[in-house]
């Protein structure tokens, strides 16, 4: 049996939160969206001065379709 969804009125907590800095080198500025898979944030790369989009998945997802996602993008090969 699955566990219950949140109240609609209740969204999951973010992922990572505004200010967290990933690998020491990308810092979370702002969300731009959230779905069934997971969130998508703004963040700054410090090493390259870029604004750049992070794509997270639900840490509760067993089978991240994300993870998929980027296995088929890794794969494509093009000159």
């Amino acid at each position: 049996m699955s566990e219950p969804a949140d109240p609609p009125d209740q969204a999951p907590p973010d992922i990572f939160a505004v200010g967290d800095v990933l690998s020491g080198t990308y810092e979370i500025r702002s969300v731009l969206g959230a779905g069934g898979m997971g969130q998508v944030f703004e963040a700054h790369d410090l090493v390259l001065n870029r604004k750049v989009a992070i794509k997270a998945a639900w840490p509760d997802l067993e089978d991240s379709p994300i993870r998929k996602e980027a296995q088929a993008l890794a794969a494509i090969r093009h000159p």
